[in-house]
């Protein structure tokens, strides 16, 4: 290596944007697939599996509570570097201040006891709103641009959720057939947005120039097909073998009420693919850390706001990603990370 481009090196190295956005989402990755599914799924699957379950359980907890309590920190952080950037207009400062206050008042507490239901509803309400008024500013900047189609769409899909939620319940204490019959509309709605956040993301990750991420996107969407097609061939039989059945139980905890007026594989399809896409998006190499950090936590959001968790992921990374857009530093320090390893090689290196 020559000396400039050690250089070159050491002054990336201290320019990078810190990384707590992408281990905070690898922590949301990894709560949702061990806490929210398997864990729960594996209980009651078959006899002698007391030691796996016990690993799974320990390792969803733990994964749960971390992502909750630094997740927490980091959106007051956030919060606090956004109401500061002259370079946002000042509705959108209001705005996303006064939301994500809203979000951390009512997370907070349920690290001790379940949300009541109004406050679950107010919840999913400020962290759908706080991602579609982030879009605008994310797609302000070329770089950001696709996680803001990312952002406003997951930021309907939870709306459009949380309508569909409250008109059921609303439906089915006054027994009025139109309004359930609306409530699924609202919900096929849902999914139609949360199928256009998934295929941004999976546009996004198969552009970049990292062929394992090229590659790691398209295994995701494979694999997210095979446990979909073991869910629905698993269903509740006992016969069926140990991942189908599993798989099946860990999907339909996913698959929040009401039903829309989708088939039910299809819904498989997106509740397996969100996660591994996550995964894939948190482990992307020669990106800013805040970008592949926000896109994997909208994409392991959901729809459904109402739980505590996804309306921290979402909210997170809704207030990343405008500053990671106007982070001119972060992205010229990973250039240079970038240009530096390829001069350590020689100018025609790959």
């Amino acid at each position: 290596m020559t000396v400039e481009a050690a250089g070159r090196s050491e002054t990336a190295r201290a320019a990078l944007t810190p990384r707590y956005v992408q281990q905070v989402a690898l922590l949301g990755v990894t709560a949702v697939i061990f806490g929210r599914s398997i864990a729960p799924a594996l209980r009651g699957a078959r006899e002698g599996l007391d030691k796996v379950i016990g690993y799974a359980d320990l390792w969803g907890g733990l994964a749960s509570y971390l992502f909750g309590f630094i997740g927490l920190s980091a959106v007051i952080v956030e919060l606090m570097l956004t109401f500061r950037e002259k370079r946002f207009s000042v509705v959108y400062r209001v705005g996303a201040t006064v939301l994500g206050l809203t979000v951390v008042s009512l997370v907070a507490p349920a690290f001790r006891e379940p949300l009541p239901e109004r406050a679950s509803m107010v919840v999913a309400l400020a962290s759908g709103l706080v991602a579609v008024f982030a879009s605008y500013e994310a797609m302000a900047v070329a770089r950001t641009r696709a996680l803001g189609v990312l952002l406003v769409t997951a930021g309907v899909a939870a709306l459009l959720h949380l309508g569909a939620t409250v008109l059921a319940w609303h439906a089915g204490e006054h027994a009025l057939y139109r309004a359930a019959a609306v409530a699924r509309m609202l919900a096929t709605g849902s999914v139609l947005f949360d199928t256009i956040a998934l295929l941004t993301g999976f546009a996004w990750l198969t552009t970049r120039s990292s062929t394992a991420t090229v590659w790691g996107a398209r295994a995701a969407l494979f694999l997210a097909c095979v446990l979909a097609w073991g869910a629905a061939r698993g269903g509740p039989h006992n016969g069926s073998p140990l991942w189908q059945i599993v798989t099946y139980r860990a999907v339909e905890r996913l698959l929040a009420p009401p039903p829309p007026y989708v088939w039910t594989p299809y819904r498989y399809v997106l509740e397996t693919c969100a996660p591994l896409l996550g995964l894939v998006a948190v482990s992307a190499r020669g990106q800013i850390p805040a970008v592949i950090g926000a896109l994997a936590l909208a994409l392991v959001a959901r729809p459904t706001t109402d739980v505590p968790l996804s309306a921290l992921a979402l909210t997170l990374a809704a207030l990343s990603t405008p500053l990671a857009a106007r982070d001119d530093r972060g992205m010229w320090a990973v250039l240079m990370a970038n240009s530096g390893q390829r001069t350590a090689f020689g100018p025609n290196s790959p």
